[in-house]
């Protein structure tokens, strides 16, 4: 009985930790609110326009664009009240540069 029980709860939370790791909006808005930035080397969905437009339209104060250098692309979300266009941009095109 008790082994049943705990194996029970080890489903339970395994299965609700699934849940909140494989919402990606979830992961972003983490990612988001701890540092105010993150692009597609951590969450590859960043890349696709579709999924930008939707992470704009739910989360109105993030902000998202992609960037084009040394034939490589990036694209990025930022919080709005944490750092400008300009800022976003600048870490960004860091983050291409130093790619291998």
């Amino acid at each position: 009985m008790c082994l049943h029980k705990i194996f029970y709860t080890t489903e339970k939370i395994i299965k609700e930790y699934q849940e909140v790791s494989g919402d990606v909006f979830i992961r972003i808005k983490q990612k988001l609110l701890v540092c105010g930035f993150v692009a597609s080397d951590q969450i590859p969905e960043l890349l696709d326009d579709k999924f930008r437009k939707e992470l704009e339209i739910n989360l109105p104060n993030v902000k998202t664009w992609i960037e084009y250098n040394f034939g490589k692309t990036i694209g990025y979300a930022w919080l709005t009240n944490q750092m400008t266009k300009q800022e976003a941009r600048n870490r960004a095109k860091r983050i291409i540069l130093l790619s291998d």
